[in-house]
């Protein structure tokens, strides 16, 4: 298992599914708790038991989010007297090459802070905890969907923590122009093309715009009832005719001026632009973007409202999913476990959902809070409602998947090979398949 940690620490790269850190942070911060008065006169309630030390790592946190984990952790060890929990708090960027360092050298923290796609990497030798045999007494308090975005070959290597699911940011008052209902946004691929070729005529404006150099397109297909890979994700299949018709959904799209030159190789960040500009009427978003729309226009923000995740013939939606993570390898794997049931148990997410206002609670006993129900007075609560609507109905479309990065750019690549003419769709897509192929029969 050594060895194959520290290949992956050469090799590895983050999927960056989703953050809700907001300040960059050069070093790791080890963060010190701080109890507050009622968390200190508390009568302890573990005091007989061995001192343990918990060591709990998050990804870029701090010190956005200083005063709400510090609450946490001091409520959690005024209840567990015995136990210190020491939070380390790392940059972004910097996580891939700690944990898997630390893996490798025997020093993994106790409890983290990951991504499924990434966690993934670290379950599949062994380095995590199999939360269906260490947390099964609380496994029905999280949407389904969350908790079995985490699961790899037969067992949960983390519980769900917070997470988001794609929602469509439309502009008003260009449906308006356009003659278009501004009460809802389209709901199907092909209400998109409808949509977007009205404001296209009587506006001039993009109606749609999707960043297909991401994972987006790639889960596009597979709402539109396109299947990528066989039922147990051991075999690629990027050459059948619905890939083939998916393409041409695009490349219609992009011929007739619906959507940006920019989708091919541009970003959500490039999407989240053109829209606040007006360039664009409807894009496929996070909960998180409707403040950066307010940050780059105020008045394009009060003209923006959001609809539902879009939907193909098989009814998916997807979600976004950041877990916490107990080492297998952990002397303290009860306080960890306990500590790791703790945070993300629905109270607390739902007090960190309305600290941050851009995340969903992966428990059910935090959605039907008012927080989340309601009549939507802006953008922010569109998106927040609008997600909240369909937790329960979510999934997320991809699970974690071998050597997902390189498989992921594999498709992606040829989709945009198809789109710009470089390579017919069929020699784009084999040559991508193969690829793809290759990577998941890989030792």
């Amino acid at each position: 298992m050594k060895k194959r940690l520290i290949a992956l620490a050469l090799s590895c790269a983050m999927v960056a599914t989703l953050s809700v850190g907001c300040k960059k942070a050069e070093e790791p911060q080890v963060v010190t708790p701080k109890a507050t008065e009622e968390q200190k006169t508390e009568e302890p309630v573990t005091a007989s038991l061995e001192p343990v030390e918990v060591e709990f790592w998050t990804m870029q946190l701090s010190p956005t989010f200083d005063e709400y984990l510090n609450s946490v952790i001091g409520g959690f060890q005024a209840e567990n007297e015995h136990i210190t929990v020491k939070w380390v708090d790392v940059p972004w960027g910097d996580m891939e090459t700690r944990i898997l360092a630390a893996a490798a050298s025997g020093q993994m923290p106790d409890v983290v802070n990951l991504n499924p796609h990434f966690a993934q990497q670290l379950a599949q030798v062994g380095a995590l905890s199999d939360m269906e045999v260490y947390a099964a007494d609380v496994k029905d308090e999280y949407f389904k969907g969350a908790w079995e975005a985490s699961r790899f070959e037969g067992k949960t290597f983390a519980l769900p923590w917070y997470l988001t699911t794609g929602i469509t940011f439309y502009n008003k008052e260009l449906f308006e122009k356009a003659g278009l209902d501004a009460s809802k946004a389209p709901a199907t691929y092909e209400e998109v093309y409808e949509a977007a070729k009205a404001i296209k005529e009587k506006t001039g404006k993009f109606g749609f715009m999707q960043a297909i150099s991401e994972q987006h397109a790639m889960e596009d297909f597979e709402k539109m009832g396109v299947r990528l890979f066989n039922e147990d994700y051991t075999k690629a299949n990027f050459t059948s005719e619905g890939v083939m018709e998916g393409v041409k959904f695009f490349k219609r799209m992009l011929d007739e001026g619906l959507m940006p030159r920019e989708s091919l190789t541009e970003g959500t960040g490039t999407a989240i632009q053109m829209y606040s500009a007006g360039e664009v009427a409807l894009f496929q978003g996070g909960t998180s973007h409707a403040g950066m729309i307010e940050s780059n226009n105020a008045e394009v923000y009060g003209k923006t409202a959001a609809g539902g995740q879009l939907l193909g013939v098989n009814g998916k939606i997807n979600v976004a999913v950041m877990n916490i993570a107990v080492a297998e390898a952990t002397e303290n794997k009860e306080a960890a476990v306990k500590f790791a049931t703790y945070l993300t148990n629905a109270q607390n997410q739902l007090e960190f959902a309305k600290i941050s206002g851009a995340i969903i609670p992966s428990t059910k006993g935090s959605i039907s809070d008012a927080f989340f129900t309601g009549t939507p007075k802006d953008a922010r609560e569109y998106a927040r409602m609008e997600s909240a609507k369909q937790i329960d109905k979510t999934d997320q479309i991809f699970p974690p998947i071998k050597n997902w990065s390189e498989i992921r750019n594999a498709f992606t690549e040829a989709l945009q090979r198809s789109l710009v003419g470089d390579a017919t769709p069929e020699e784009a897509f084999k040559a991508a398949e193969d690829k793809a192929n290759a990577l998941l029969a890989a030792e």
